[in-house]
């Protein structure tokens, strides 16, 4: 899922006293039960939805049938639903008492029901669709309008579904899915899998969609509209022919639909790189609805063309999601990184093979390492576990594709794509956690990582290096000695990293490369070499993600904080920085007794020092990104 940068902080706004349907109930704690590893006490088989859409109403007339089968014993279920009114509640053909409890809907069973039985629930309900105050998908959208770009549709993520149907709204119970919709004539409908029947006469017209591999809830979806335009084509996977289709608006389909068709090349690239594309047997489908983005809905992606996206970017990141998110899915949100990380890389990884390695580079370090360190009300947090606002963000976007980049680095390229088949092959069909990806990195390589995904995952921030390097003549060679220091110090918890270095040791037209493994706040390599170094470059291939101060070069850093004041003052402290967050300036005295401190916005000013007396000052440097070193300042009249 991709949402406009602008539009991703709508989850900020939300909160768990908010009427939403994410509040708490007696049922599960909100925290537990919004991103935490809640405990099921039965399992949904198969969902069986019957959709009468009344487009110009605006309202629906359905049923759900939910055939699940109990894990623990029990004499009630619970399933999520907000809104809209329900008319019965039936077990086969028994009528069932219920309650509604905020976003819970509780049905009696009667008796206690034990382990392992298997058991139907229709529910028929009615009405208006409720909407969800926040998130990214807020349920139904339809649109009764007799616009050209008029689209009804339906978008879940994270927990959108709960507004439409009845159903158990957490990743962790995917099941499979049949969707009957009745619209008026004139309506194509779109949904997950295939397309099993169609009725395109009378008054109203009707569309029986079939997903038969396992699908999170939040992944189920249609889109139906009058202003469709439908492109086909197949790709050869295996002894398979897929179908691809493209729907969108007919007024955009000569310009969009070309952009859209290099997903062809894309499913056949990710399925020699992966696995077979896990849809192969039903279709992959591009769908215009007016998503604040686009949104992966299992075998038929729902993408707003309207936007000026990077057409390659998206279309691979949408698609990639058929294997990490859709096939294998993250279990918990709190792992969120399973699913967004992984297709944030995979645009890397498409840019790689479509345009070679240094497109890769670019891409790399302009679109992922630089979103996530420019992005400093994220670093405070860990990837694993995220604030509840941040689970669409940096923290589970670019910097986890970061992470992915530095193991590609650390393990090599036959091991890390390795990794990824066994990975996407072992949890097709079913969900995941952070600690079986990490297993498998652990199996592949025959190497435990634990340090790497500890430090990276369930720490916060990022290191921060500081480089010096010398050399001496000794006889006919020179001695050269490199200091490398950790400087981090935001948040206040962030630890020292362990990560393998690289230098490029520049000698006229010569280059060589100096690799060690830095796990100290400080140290200094030493190396004899037979020329004296011209220069010398810190990560040179851009391995990790990093900041970096002044020192020697760095190879891959984006444009460098800097701080710079006058020296010597008269009368004012004159600065100026690129920095474009507030900042602090404090002054101390020579015996370090701090003396004024100042917050500012400004990027470039004059501090008034007139009641201070000539003499010799320090002056620090804050924000939430970054500090300076004391710098002295002479202050004289």
């Amino acid at each position: 899922m991709i949402g406009l940068k602008l539009l991703l902080p709508l989850l900020f706004l939300w909160s768990p006293k908010e009427k939403s349907g994410f509040e708490e109930h007696p049922f599960f704690g909100y925290e537990d039960f919004a991103a935490g590893d809640s405990i099921l006490y039965f399992e949904v088989e198969h969902y069986d939805l019957n959709l009468d859409i009344d487009i110009p109403a605006e309202s629906i007339s359905a049923t759900a049938t939910v055939a699940l089968k109990m894990l623990a014993s029990s004499d009630s279920i619970r399933l999520d639903f907000v809104g809209l009114e329900i008319s019965d509640v039936k077990e086969g053909a028994v009528s069932r008492s219920y309650e509604r409890h905020d976003s819970a809907l509780v049905i009696s069973l009667g008796s206690t029901v034990p382990a392992g039985t298997e058991l139907a629930l229709t529910i028929s309900y009615h009405g208006k669709p409720t909407m969800a105050t926040g998130g990214f998908g807020r349920g139904m959208y339809i649109d009764s309008s007799s616009s050209n770009s008029a689209v009804t549709y339906t978008c879940s993520a994270p927990w959108g579904a709960k507004y439409w149907f009845p159903c158990q709204d957490c990743p962790q119970d995917k099941a499979t899915m049949e969707m009957f919709v009745t619209v008026p004539e004139g309506y194509e409908v779109i949904s997950n899998g295939l397309l099993a029947y169609s009725s395109l006469a009378g008054a109203d017209w009707s569309f029986h969609w079939v997903e038969a591999h396992p699908i999170a809830t939040y992944l189920i979806a249609f889109a139906a509209s009058r202003n469709y335009a439908l492109t086909t084509d197949t790709v050869q996977v295996g002894s398979d022919k897929v179908p691809i289709h493209h729907w969108v608006l007919k007024a955009d389909s000569a310009e969009v639909t070309p952009k859209l068709a290099v997903v062809s090349d894309i499913m056949e690239y990710f399925s020699e790189l992966f696995y077979p594309y896990p849809f192969k047997d039903e279709k992959y489908a591009h769908v215009y609805a007016p998503v604040s983005g686009a949104m992966e809905n299992q075998t038929c992606t729902h993408i707003n063309t309207s936007i000026a996206w990077d057409w390659d970017a998206i279309v691979a990141h949408e698609f990639s999601h058929s294997w990490w998110g859709n096939s294998t899915t993250c279990r918990y949100l709190k792992h969120m990184w399973l699913n967004e990380g992984f297709a944030t890389y995979c645009s890397a990884l498409w840019i790689e093979h479509a345009e070679g390695p240094q497109a890769y580079q670019d891409y790399y370090e302009e679109q992922i390492a630089s979103v996530y360190l420019q992005a400093s009300s994220i670093h405070p947090y860990s990837i694993i576990d995220p604030p509840w606002p941040q689970i669409y963000s940096a923290l589970t976007y670019e910097k986890p594709a970061a992470v992915l980049h530095m193991l590609r680095r650390i393990v090599g390229d036959e091991d890390f794509f390795r990794v990824l088949k066994t990975y996407g092959e072992r949890f097709q069909d079913s969900t995941a956690a952070s600690q079986d990806f990490e297993s498998v990195v652990t199996e592949v390589t025959g190497k435990n990582y634990s340090w790497f995904f500890n430090e990276w995952l369930r720490a916060p921030g990022h290191p921060r290096y500081m480089t010096t390097w010398s050399s001496q003549p000794d006889a006919d060679s020179f001695f050269v000695s490199i200091h490398l220091a950790q400087t981090q110090n935001w948040p206040a918890d962030v630890g020292i990293f362990t990560m393998p270095v690289e230098f490029a040791v520049i000698r006229g037209n010569d280059t060589s490369y100096l690799s060690f493994v830095d796990s100290l706040k400080e140290q200094t390599f030493v190396f004899r070499t037979d020329a004296q170094p011209s220069s010398i470059v810190f990560d040179p291939r851009g391995n990790i993600l990093k900041k970096t101060q002044a020192g020697i070069e760095d190879g891959s850093e984006p444009a460098e904080v800097y701080f710079d004041c006058s020296l010597i003052s008269q009368g004012g402290l004159t600065y100026s920085t690129n920095l474009r967050e507030p900042f602090d300036i404090l002054l101390y005295d020579a015996s370090g007794r701090k003396l004024l401190a100042k917050h500012l916005n400004e990027s470039a000013g004059k501090i008034d020092l007139k009641d201070f007396p000539n003499g010799v000052y320090f002056v620090r440097f804050e924000s939430e990104s970054h500090s300076e070193n004391l710098k002295t300042v002479l202050l004289s009249r």
